[in-house]
């Protein structure tokens, strides 16, 4: 008897000894999917407990089947849609979209590539959206975060709507270039007034954007004018020259308040921009 699945195939013969049936399990590998094979084993350990099955044969990938996966992802993609969104066309970036993942579905994209794909979509929205409809930018996350949850879940002709739902949240009114780099300066500075004091990067910033840490490095020496690591410092020495001044905290106090792990780094780096040393600095202040 041949059983079919949709990944696997399960070939089933009755031999000589009584009461036992060998099992023999083939996962063609134009499927090329963990998946398959978790489901074939699935089946094998249900057979098991329910008749009595010998397996004659493991699990079988047949490499010579497998195909070049479909994944359709054009490079002029990103422009067009950060284009559209960059002017206000809600109705051309929903097509994009729609269009993009019309074409991987109808192409037979597997659900691994499709997941490539909407993260690719998802990059180019949030930081589109950070950039110029930044008071949308926190709702965005939170419906991108529930459609990443969701794409194992549900059917994928579902997707469209969802993403038609983001790009619907933004307030066109809030388009302006002067408006929205004003807006992000205040949350870098924002970002780092509220964790100075702690072990961060710029990793660690982009991490709490959701964006990645090449685009944030980018648009963050856009908009100050220095790079991320020398506004720390100096946003972490001007912290040290003020409990200099006004408190008794000892040097090593102080460099642990301010954020460095090491008061050696701190104090090296606190010469290198006041041409003194903390000590000294305190003394004359």
């Amino acid at each position: 008897m041949i059983m079919h699945t949709k990944n696997s195939i399960i070939n089933e013969e009755t031999i000589v000894i009584p009461n036992r049936f060998n099992l023999n399990i083939f996962i063609s590998g134009i499927y090329n999917d963990r998946n398959a094979i978790e489901k074939a084993i699935n089946e094998v350990l249900y057979l098991n407990e329910n008749v009595p099955v010998n397996v004659k044969n493991k699990v079988i990938l047949i490499e010579d089947a497998i195909q070049e996966e479909y994944k359709y992802m054009p490079e002029e993609f990103k422009n067009i849609l950060r284009n559209s969104l960059a002017h206000g066309d809600k109705q051309g970036s929903s097509g994009a979209i729609a269009d993009l993942i019309a074409n991987n579905i109808n192409n037979g994209v597997n659900s691994r590539n499709l997941t490539g794909v909407l993260s690719k979509i998802n990059n180019i929205l949030l930081e589109t959206i950070f950039e110029k409809y930044t008071e949308n930018y926190d709702d965005a996350v939170g419906m991108i975060n529930k459609i990443i949850n969701l794409v194992q879940e549900i059917d994928a002709e579902y997707l469209t709507p969802m993403y038609e739902e983001v790009i619907s949240m933004l307030d066109l009114d809030s388009l302006s270039d002067n408006k929205g780099r004003n807006k992000l300066r205040l949350n870098f500075e924002n970002y780092i007034s509220e964790n100075f004091d702690k072990d961060i990067y710029l990793e660690t910033m982009a991490e709490y954007f959701n964006l990645s840490a090449k685009y944030i490095s980018s648009k963050f020496k856009e908009i100050t004018g220095v790079n991320f690591t020398d506004y720390l410092k100096s946003y972490r020495i001007n912290a040290a020259k003020e409990m200099l001044r006004n408190t008794q905290y000892k040097i090593n106090e102080i460099s642990e308040r301010v954020g460095y792990n090491n008061v050696n780094v701190f104090i090296r780096h606190f010469k290198s921009m006041e041409g003194i040393t903390p000590k000294t600095y305190r003394e004359i202040n």
